[in-house]
């Protein structure tokens, strides 16, 4: 059986943005640069577990908000039609908040030298 080759399926995705990082859920943005989709599949990989497709959205949809989010999840997004799947968008990761940082007290502006 020969195989079908397809060239020009779908136009690679724009940029994916996790955001924000530390909340419960998390909402995925990403750019739609093609009118040819039939949908995206979004994907998940949790710290220690292979990738998963965890949700799929019309075409000319942009953004997942997933619910079940866990801090160090990462995800990326494909876009599909009756021809193939696209390549993968780059990798958005959820990550820890960053730490509180308590600084010094700054020097009073009021002191006079003796």
């Amino acid at each position: 059986m020969r195989k079908r080759r397809f060239t020009a399926i779908i136009v690679v995705l724009g940029l994916l943005i996790a955001s924000p990082a530390w909340a419960a859920s998390v909402t995925l943005t990403w750019t739609d640069n093609s009118s040819k989709e039939d949908g995206f599949t979004v994907g998940r990989k949790l710290i220690g577990q292979p990738w998963k497709e965890i949700a799929e959205v019309a075409a000319n949809v942009t953004t997942y908000k997933d619910e079940t989010s866990q801090e160090g999840a990462c995800y990326v997004i494909l876009a599909f039609n009756q021809s193939g799947k696209s390549g993968l968008s780059n990798i958005a990761c959820k990550l820890p908040p960053p730490p509180v940082v308590d600084l010094p007290p700054s020097e009073p502006s009021d002191l006079k030298t003796p």
